[in-house]
């Protein structure tokens, strides 16, 4: 997760308008200060630009599955990644795919299956970076959505809004994300 800087600092032009204000004011948190933390969060000067077409990782998965063609054209900004190497983006909206924010990618994603809309291997954790931040805070630097079997240990009011969180924003997720039993 991040913290907030006691001072907003500046940030390259290049960053779209909600990636800059946020990174103006925060700073990733180290894994000393956050040790369940199952990301590692890039700062500023680790950002990477991406796109459907230059970003390695996201061009093999394309190449692979033609079907998901029409999310060639996103472009986002790499922020971290995950425990498991996975890539963590921030995705800038795009008519292609309708909608902005923190996605996770990789074959080891618990996306969405059998959906025309959003290919399996990609997953949105928030609408925004302050969204995500919020969350990583309320699940002591934990993203559920990176690791969604540990979800069960969780208290039942939590676990259903965790799943619930998800389903809004990846409405084709199938039956790993169901209601839980008791």
């Amino acid at each position: 997760m991040y913290k907030v800087l006691p001072q907003p600092r500046s940030c390259p032009a290049s960053l779209p308008t909600e990636l800059a204000e946020f990174y103006a004011r925060h700073v990733p948190c180290s894994e000393h200060e956050v040790p369940n933390l199952n990301l590692e969060l890039f700062d500023i000067d680790r950002l990477q630009a991406v796109s459907g077409s230059s970003f390695e990782s996201l061009r093999e998965l394309l190449d692979a599955y033609p079907e998901y063609e029409h999310w060639r054209p996103v472009r986002g900004w790499r922020v971290g990644t995950t425990d498991f190497g996975e890539p963590l983006l921030y995705l800038q909206r795009d008519p292609a795919i309708g909608c902005e924010g923190v996605y996770a990618i990789g074959g080891s994603v618990a996306g969405p299956q059998e959906s025309i809309r959003q290919p399996h291997w990609l997953l949105r954790l928030a609408r925004t970076m302050e969204e995500w931040n919020a969350r990583l805070r309320a699940d002591r630097g934990i993203d559920y959505g990176i690791v969604p079997g540990e979800i069960r240990d969780l208290p039942w009011h939590r676990r259903m809004r965790l799943r619930r969180h998800f389903k809004v924003l990846n409405p084709d997720l199938g039956a790993m994300w169901s209601r839980p039993k008791r």
